[in-house]
């Protein structure tokens, strides 16, 4: 599939939840594009809590029971409750 386009209101939307899980640590869930080939890839998505925010890497670090992952805040797609 190819990278979707993120309104910035929905970005916005997006970070501020981000935020928020660090802030008061509730689960999201993120889903997120991976680059396979130029423009195309696929959706990856995993549930955990917001634990870090690097602002000069910017990313996100995602924990939860099994493992934790560090996910590129420009290649997110969707962030929920």
């Amino acid at each position: 599939m190819e990278r979707p386009a993120i309104a910035e209101d929905d970005f916005g939307e997006m970070c501020f939840r981000i935020y928020d899980s660090t802030q008061y640590h509730y689960p999201i869930h993120v889903q997120w594009f991976v680059r396979e080939r130029g423009s195309y890839g696929t959706i990856a998505s995993a549930w955990g809590l917001a634990r870090e925010i690097d602002a000069q890497q910017y990313l996100v670090k995602l924990v939860n029971e099994e493992e934790s992952r560090w996910i590129k805040v420009e290649d997110i797609v969707s962030v929920s409750n």
